[in-house]
Parts: C-alpha cells; structure tokens; sequence
C-alpha cells in the first residue's frame, strides 16, 4: 500500500509499487512488458473460467 492509500493490484507489484505511480520503477523493457501483459492477460482469461462457473452455478 502506498501513501495515498491505494491497496494495489498484481502488476503494481512487480514494480515495487501499488501501480499508481507513487514509486517503483517507471520504465520497463520491452521483454518485461511483454511478460506483464501475458501474464495479465492470463489472469483475465482465468476470471472469464471464474465468471462462466459463477453464472452456470447460479443457473442451476
């Protein structure tokens, strides 16, 4: 958590940071932001899974 706060998220973590700028680094590589965003894009596509299971349950 930073001084303004924030609880932070996934990605501001890797940086040292909550993500909202407030410390951490402020640039990255082109390979890290390439993993950022694969993983990033991993953690949506396991929510989707997660959303699915929640509304089929609420189905039944």
């Amino acid at each position: 958590m930073c001084g303004t706060g924030h609880k932070g998220n996934e990605e501001g973590k890797e940086s040292g940071g909550c993500g909202c700028g407030q410390g951490g680094r402020k640039f990255f590589t082109k390979e890290e932001r390439l993993d950022r965003l694969q993983k990033y894009r991993e953690d949506l596509e396991k929510e989707i899974v997660a959303v699915k299971e929640a509304i089929h349950e609420l189905k039944t």
